[in-house]
């Protein structure tokens, strides 16, 4: 599902990115956003969940500087 969202986004010719949230916690979230290509860039301040990012023409490299808890 999460696969065929991502590629619902980047098939509207105006979106170079999609921002995805996870918390800290949550592995089993963070694992599919992982799988989909998503990098962990931050934390968010105001709901304390860590912030995933997929750009066009990143391709999903899966890398990021986020750890769990």
């Amino acid at each position: 599902l999460a696969q065929a969202l991502v590629g619902r986004a980047f098939a509207e010719p105006l979106v170079g990115a999609v921002v995805a949230h996870a918390g800290v916690e949550n592995g089993p979230s963070r694992k599919v956003l992982e799988k989909c290509g998503f990098a962990c860039i931050g934390r968010d301040d105001e709901s304390g969940s860590d912030r995933f990012l997929l750009t066009r023409d990143q391709g999903g490299s899966g890398r990021g500087g986020c750890s769990p808890k």
